[in-house]
């Protein structure tokens, strides 16, 4: 028994050094909130181990009892998370249930095809063809850190563009001269009544055009409306993007959304490149990416043919795929990384950098007497949990406010309207908003706008 308490003090004591790791050194005490109930669980430990070499045999031997049941338990329920949400989250294009709803609502075959698929297959009857590429720079800066050239936009310019399918079917378009979701004409006249930025939810993921709110801003209003949604963008890239392609063009409303899911997650990817932070921290600073469309071009072009290539050893590149996903889960697992975040609730902290960006965005509206507006979208989480923390939220809601821009909620004005918010999701799973759903935002951002 004695060993046994020699274990468990060395492990209570291991246990501090890894949670003082993570908080201090790995996240340089930026996440110091997060981790204070592990610093008090490790203490606790560590007191109760000292305490045990004190305790007779018999009361030693009942706490490990408990402590191995309730230790046992938090495993056996984190089992339980995993199952029940990988049933909630998952999108499964092979599921019979999903299929047979698209085939009754639309006479036609599900796609299960991959992205890359379908381009090999329009690639032999379409030249001009592309995939959309998100936020591909921040990718290729990952491949090479000492990236020159910084790419913005999604996709390469002037081009048919496959996008996703959460739907049934891939979504297309036709991309203007810059590689945006544009058609090409909104770029003819240097006023802009409407500018709509933000990221894969503005770009209009996953529905053709005019299904995605840009354009049901400009069917509704008759008024030129720029879509510069980049799907995986923080704001960050979102203010590059204003400075490199509205810096000479005169704009009326500027329409700035926010995505509770993911948007501070890119923001803190941004951060860490340095070309991107100059847009923060350098004023004026400028790549003049109007001029370079043509090298863009081929930059975008190497790096899809490069993917298409290890496309074409299918099974190897599946197979590294999910090997990568089971070692994923397998470490969350170990970690009780689904039970920690249900029972701790983690609350979300905004980086100085988002005010920042935040700020300088108001400024940029503001020296082209353009009124501005903040729209929050909700993720499909919000409405399938067992909780969901209001803090980003709150949060996000006063710096606007206290910046004094319109702040729009989409959640209470749109999502909360309907019987069921789920109904606005593909085949009420997780994935980004209906066509319906993006209707019913490009409404409500007229009626705020008039």
């Amino acid at each position: 028994m004695m060993k046994l308490n020699n274990i468990f003090t060395t492990f209570s004591f291991l246990f501090l050094l890894y949670v003082f790791y993570r908080a201090e050194i790995f996240y340089q005490g930026t996440k110091s909130f997060y981790y204070k109930p592990y610093y008090f669980i490790s203490l606790l430990l560590i007191l109760t181990s000292i305490l045990l070499y004190f305790f007779s045999k018999k009361a030693r031997t009942y706490f490990y009892l408990i402590f191995f049941s309730v230790f046992i338990s938090f495993y056996c329920y984190e089992t339980y998370l995993y199952f029940y949400l990988k049933n909630r989250d998952n999108l499964d294009l092979t599921s019979k249930a999903i299929r047979e709803e698209y085939i009754n609502k639309t006479g036609m075959k599900y796609d299960t095809r991959n992205v890359l698929e379908v381009y090999g297959d329009l690639i032999k009857v379409e030249k001009k063809i592309s995939i959309n590429l998100g936020d591909i720079g921040y990718f290729l800066n990952k491949q090479n850190n000492d990236l020159k050239l910084f790419p913005l936009a999604p996709s390469i310019s002037n081009s048919k563009i496959i996008y996703c399918n959460e739907n049934g079917f891939y979504a297309t378009y036709e991309s203007d001269r810059y590689g945006f979701n544009n058609p090409d004409n909104q770029w003819d006249k240097n006023v802009i009544e409407n500018v709509l930025i933000g990221d894969s939810y503005v770009e209009g993921s996953c529905v053709n055009r005019p299904e995605d709110i840009s354009s049901v801003v400009r069917s509704k209003s008759g008024n030129r409306t720029l879509n510069l949604g980049v799907g995986g963008s923080g704001i960050l890239i979102q203010l590059a993007i204003l400075e490199e392609y509205l810096k000479n063009r005169r704009v009326k409303n500027l329409i700035l959304f926010f995505y509770e899911g993911n948007d501070l997650k890119n923001l803190k990817n941004e951060l860490d490149i340095e070309l991107l932070r100059n847009y923060l921290f350098k004023n004026g600073y400028s790549q003049e990416l109007i001029k370079k469309q043509d090298e863009l071009n081929l930059i975008l072009e190497g790096y899809l043919k490069k993917v298409f290539k290890r496309n074409l050893d299918k099974n190897k590149s599946y197979l590294v795929q999910t090997d990568t996903k089971i070692k994923d889960e397998i470490v969350k697992g170990i970690k009780l990384y689904r039970a920690r975040n249900l029972i701790f609730k983690p609350q979300m902290s905004i980086p100085q950098e988002f005010e920042l960006s935040l700020k300088k965005i108001k400024t940029f509206a503001e020296k082209k007497n353009a009124n501005i507006y903040f729209v929050y979208l909700p993720e499909f989480k919000r409405f399938n949990s067992f909780y969901y923390s209001e803090n980003q939220f709150n949060q996000v809601k006063n710096l606007v406010l206290n910046q004094e821009i319109l702040f729009i909620d989409t959640i209470k004005e749109v999502f909360e309207k309907e019987k069921n918010p789920l109904n606005l999701f593909p085949f009420r799973k997780r994935g980004h908003y209906t066509s319906e759903g993006y209707e019913k935002l490009g409404e409500l951002i007229l009626k705020k706008i008039k």
